[in-house]
C-alpha cells in the first residue's frame, strides 16, 4: 500500500507534467521528445499501481523499467548534437541505435530466450550506468549552457544512480530488495520539479512552461523534506542490518 501511494504520486506528478506540456504552443523535436518519455514515466508509474495493474511481476518490473530507460536514452540522445530537426534525423544516426542496443535487448531478449534473473538484473544495471555516461557527455558537450543543464543531470543522475545501486544489489543477490522499489516512486516525484527547472533554463529547446514564485517555493521545500526523509530511511536501513 505504501509503495501503492508512492507510485500514484509519481503518475499524477508527471501527468501535470504532461498536461503542462500540453500547454506549449511552439512545436520541437525536444518538446516531442519531453511528452514522449513523460507518457512513458506515467505508464510506468501506474504499471506499478497493485490497486490499478495487479500485483507486480518480475516480468512487468523489468518490462517497464526497460521502456522508459530506452525511451529516456533515446531523449539523451537527441541532445548530443543540437541540430536535429525531428526524431528520424536522430535515428538515421548509427550512434543513436548503438545507444539504444542495450535497452533494445533486454526487452526483446527475454520473449525469444530464456533468461535467469541475475543476467536480467545485471543488463538493468549496465542500462542505468550507460544513462550516467550519456548524460555526463550531454553535460560536458553543453559547454557555456553547463548552468542551464545542471537540474536535468541532477534528475536523470539521481534516478539512474538510484537503479544502479538497485540493480547491482539485486545482481548479486539474486533477488530485489522490496525496499528499493518501494521507494522508487516517491523519489520519481520528488525529482520532477527538477524536470520542469530544466525545461525553464535550457533555452534552445523552445519549451516555456511558467512556473509562479510559489510553485518553486513549495517545490523546493519538498524537496528538501524528501531529501531528509530518504537519508533518514537510508539510516534505519543501514542500522537494521549492522
Amino acid at each position: 500500500m505504501i509503495s501503492d501511494l508512492g507510485y500514484a504520486l509519481a503518475g499524477i506528478g508527471y501527468f501535470t507534467l504532461l498536461l503542462l506540456l500540453f500547454t506549449v504552443r511552439k512545436a520541437g523535436l525536444a518538446k516531442y521528445l519531453l511528452v514522449l518519455s513523460t507518457v512513458v514515466t506515467v505508464f510506468w508509474s501506474v504499471a506499478h499501481i497493485s490497486l490499478l495493474a495487479g500485483e507486480l511481476t518480475l516480468d512487468r518490473l523489468l518490462f517497464v523499467d526497460t521502456l522508459k530507460q530506452s525511451v529516456w536514452l533515446l531523449f539523451l540522445a537527441a541532445f548530443l548534437r543540437d541540430d536535429f530537426d525531428n526524431i528520424w534525423s536522430v535515428l538515421q544516426r548509427p550512434v543513436s541505435w548503438a545507444i539504444l542496443a542495450l535497452p533494445l535487448t533486454a526487452l526483446v531478449l527475454p520473449f525469444f530466450m530464456p533468461m535467469s534473473a541475475s543476467w536480467r538484473f545485471l543488463l538493468q544495471t549496465v542500462i542505468a550506468l550507460e544513462v550516467l555516461i550519456l548524460l555526463e557527455q550531454v553535460y560536458r558537450q553543453s559547454g557555456a549552457q553547463s548552468w542551464a543543464f545542471k537540474p536535468l543531470v541532477l534528475y536523470l543522475g539521481a534516478i539512474n544512480l538510484f537503479e544502479f545501486v538497485t540493480y547491482a544489489n539485486a545482481t548479486m543477490v539474486a533477488q530485489i530488495e522490496p525496499l528499493y522499489i518501494a521507494s522508487r516512486g516517491y523519489i520519481y516525484f520528488l525529482l520532477i520539479p527538477l524536470i520542469v527547472v530544466a525545461t525553464r533554463r535550457i533555452k534552445h529547446w523552445g519549451i516555456d512552461i511558467f512556473i509562479s514564485r510559489e510553485v518553486v517555493l513549495h517545490s523546493s521545500l519538498l524537496l528538501v523534506a524528501g531529501a531528509y526523509l530518504l537519508v533518514m530511511a537510508a539510516i534505519g536501513y543501514a542500522v537494521k542490518f549492522i
